[in-house]
């Protein structure tokens, strides 16, 4: 059984190769987005705001003497409890390993209005819900 151990919004994500350590760079908790003055934008369709970013995670598990194989789905949730996008990734633990980091690259950004935005994830195999992290969406 795979174990979510956390999982980080940020802006970037380096890996040491000599330590395997992970670096989280820019982690993200709050969105202040702009709107430069004339730039005619409605509240009825999506801004697609140019970002990319990277949701992290840590995973674990006890049994090590099979390799574990499990699909991860991240749905980003709107200000207004509406599903926007949904992603999936299969993950697997090599045998023999305890630990294994996942990272969703993520570019751009669909936004109507200021709130707060929900990166929720959920196994495979279980289907509830293991993580939801808030993104505070600001429009000027």
């Amino acid at each position: 059984m795979i174990n979510h151990i956390w999982t980080v919004l940020c802006r970037e994500s380096v890996i040491d190769n000599q330590t395997n350590n992970v670096s989280l760079l820019n982690v993200l908790e709050q969105l202040e987005i702009n709107i430069a003055a004339g730039v005619n934008f409605s509240k009825d369709k999506d801004l697609v705001v140019p970002i990319s970013f990277e949701l992290v995670s840590l995973w674990s598990r006890d049994d090590t003497k099979k390799k574990a194989i499990d699909e991860i789905n991240i749905s980003i949730i709107g200000h207004d409890g509406q599903k926007i996008k949904t992603l999936s990734k299969k993950i697997e633990i090599p045998k023999g390993k305890k630990r294994l980091r996942s990272r969703f690259r993520i570019s751009g950004f669909p936004v109507k209005k200021s709130g707060i935005y929900y990166f929720v994830l959920k196994i495979n195999n279980f289907k509830k819900e293991i993580a939801k992290i808030p993104l505070e969406v600001k429009i000027n």
